[in-house]
């Protein structure tokens, strides 16, 4: 059991793991429109970045930032991005 935590942890703390899953997101998003995943897509993204350059360094921390910077992007990107898209639809 100790051995699977280990792991986990360590992969958690990769930022290739972290850019595969942004890219998988952003597929998603190409496939629902939804304008969900992308921002999910972006937080993993921003976390790779930051295990590249060593702000971050635990899977941990890892986690704390990707829900942190998916939930900033979607709270204050998404509206714009909806009412951009509404008024590209009335034109």
């Amino acid at each position: 059991m100790k051995f699977l935590v280990t792991s986990l942890a360590r992969l958690s703390a990769s930022g290739t793991l972290w850019l595969l899953l942004g890219v998988g997101l952003l597929l998603l998003e190409l496939a629902t429109s939804s304008l969900l995943a992308i921002f999910f897509a972006a937080g993993a993204c921003v976390v790779a970045v930051m295990l590249w350059t060593g702000l971050i360094q635990d899977g941990a921390t890892a986690g704390l930032m990707f829900l942190i910077s998916s939930g900033v992007t979607l709270l204050f990107v998404r509206p714009y991005l909806r009412s951009a898209a509404r008024r590209a639809g009335k034109k």
